[in-house]
Formats: C-alpha cells, sequence, structure tokens
C-alpha cells in the first residue's frame, strides 16, 4: 500500500497509473465478455470479474485521493 501512496503524492505517476489501471480494465471487460458470448462463465471469467474489481479499486483510490472526484466507480455492461 506504501507504494500506492507514492503514487498518489506524484502527479506525474499518478496520470500514468490510471490510464494504465483504464487500459487493464478495458482489456479485463474484453475478455469477459468474449468468453461469456462463447458460453463460458467458469473460474477463469471469475478470475478476471475478480482482476478487473481489484484494478477497478485501485483506480478509484486513485481518483479519490487526488481530490478531483468523489463517489464510487462501477462498471456498467455496455450494449451490444
Amino acid at each position: 500500500m506504501e507504494e500506492l501512496q507514492d503514487i498518489i503524492r506524484d502527479t506525474d505517476d499518478r496520470g500514468a497509473a490510471i490510464a494504465r489501471l483504464l487500459k487493464l480494465i478495458e482489456m479485463d471487460s474484453e475478455i469477459i465478455q468474449r468468453h461469456r458470448q462463447a458460453g463460458e462463465n467458469g473460474s477463469y471469467v471469475q478470475q478476471y470479474e475478480e482482476l478487473r474489481e481489484r484494478n477497478l479499486a485501485t483506480l478509484a483510490e486513485l481518483i479519490r485521493e487526488s481530490g478531483y472526484v468523489e463517489g464510487e466507480l462501477r462498471i456498467a455492461e455496455k450494449a451490444a
């Protein structure tokens, strides 16, 4: 957690971390969607859902600590 606090204090690092987390969340979501479309919903999909939730929680903390946004971030499945 100390590493996250260092990132929160450094604006450039925070911006890069936020961008990276957004990309990771997008990739996780795409993988989950592909597997669901293929009719799969097993432990592999669950692992990606858990990973996405951890990344989302970290992103929310980074954004919240920046002082610009308050609230909770959630994943909303986009319509086909």
